[in-house]
């Protein structure tokens, strides 16, 4: 790059083209550059990015039922045309196949295969008590890469050679027996690694997975967007299973893959309630959907699912979600629309008696 740049300074600006040996040559150390001290308090370099587009502007609270509809109608159409835009208009078949079944230890253990678009075939895997025939709810537990490779490890004390084709981290027994306790009555544990996660995770080193997200937006898209997408999938595929076809779906998450989850639900009525833990307020940190803050605000997107479906809240800052809570009552929801469970700032009518969504 140096020498390009040398080349086009002594041809345009000295009017020469002498040969170029060699690049820069450091004059001075980056310490002698110095200017600050430290950095001005209104200084906006280290966050420039955040000023290249126009933010949607803070909504107020509906103030009666009929601003409602209106605004999420509009934030709706929004996310389909300018987030969620690279979404396939023809996804093609499920073809959802059993790939493993296996008994062990009072457990039944599945593994289904799907396919989200053409070439993009994904897995997911189903935890019961042996002998439920009819399950009567379905939690599906969204995953990212960290989230996966716990479960992994738990699975592997009991399911390790159905997980041959996994990357497997080591066993971990006691993370088996706390997810055994988990499995009781007549649930369904649904856990679903969207692409990119798990088998179909692309190169580990960190900057080839930069460079990848970066041509991912290149085509009107992100890998995050594309995740929502799969988890959807997933939830259609629960359908083509005569076993999960009917069950009450709770859709669950922790921190990003929360979120993944909400906005697979917001597309899915399937889903009877959504579970958050410890959801981000922002998008700042992820997940990174594409102009997705042009458009709407994390709180804003739980109202648009909360008029659907009951929402869950553990480990967050009540004060946070003023804004659906607004929304609830402007739309005379009921009071278990929107539940707080270990949150800060929670009344004891507000917490909700169900137990925390499991991690």
């Amino acid at each position: 790059l140096q020498v390009a740049a040398f080349h086009w300074f002594n041809r345009h600006l000295k009017g020469s083209e002498p040969i170029i040996d060699q690049a820069a040559v450091p004059l001075l150390k980056p310490e002698d550059l110095k200017v600050f001290d430290k950095l001005p308090a209104d200084q906006i370099v280290t966050k420039i990015q955040e000023s290249f587009v126009q933010l949607a502007s803070p909504p107020a609270p509906p103030a009666k039922f009929n601003d409602w509809p209106p605004q999420r109608d509009q934030w709706k159409k929004e996310l389909k045309e300018m987030v969620f835009h690279g979404w396939p208009a023809e996804p093609g078949p499920l073809n959802v196949q059993s790939v493993v079944s296996a008994t062990r230890g009072g457990l039944q253990f599945d593994a289904y295969e799907f396919t989200s678009q053409p070439n993009v075939r994904l897995r997911f895997y189903t935890l019961s008590r042996a002998g439920l025939a009819k399950p009567a709810t379905i939690e599906l537990r969204v995953h990212d890469d960290r989230q996966w490779s716990d479960l992994l490890a738990a699975l592997a004390a009991g399911f390790s050679k159905e997980l041959s084709d996994e990357f497997l981290p080591a066993a971990n027994e006691a993370a088996f027996q706390s997810l055994r306790k988990s499995v009781s009555g007549d649930a369904v544990l649904v856990f679903i690694a969207p692409r990119g996660v798990g088998r179909t995770q692309w190169n580990l080193n960190v900057k080839a997975q930069t460079q990848q997200r970066r041509r991912f937006v290149l085509i009107g898209q992100t890998l995050e967007g594309m995740q929502v997408f799969d988890v959807r999938r997933a939830i259609q595929s629960l359908d083509q299973i005569s076993r999960l076809k009917n069950p009450t779906l709770v859709v669950s998450g922790t921190r990003q893959s929360g979120l993944i989850g909400l906005f697979a639900a917001i597309f899915e009525p399937r889903a009877a309630s959504i579970e958050l833990v410890q959801p981000p307020t922002t998008f700042r940190d992820g997940p990174f959907l594409l102009n997705i803050d042009r458009v709407l605000s994390v709180p804003e997107a739980v109202a648009i699912a909360a008029e659907n479906c009951p929402v869950r809240f553990a480990g967050v800052n009540q004060a946070d979600w003023s804004y659906p809570r607004a929304v609830a009552r402007t739309l005379h929801l009921t009071s278990d629309r929107l539940t707080f469970a270990g949150a800060e700032g929670a009344g004891p009518d507000e917490r909700g008696e169900r137990a925390p969504p499991r991690q």
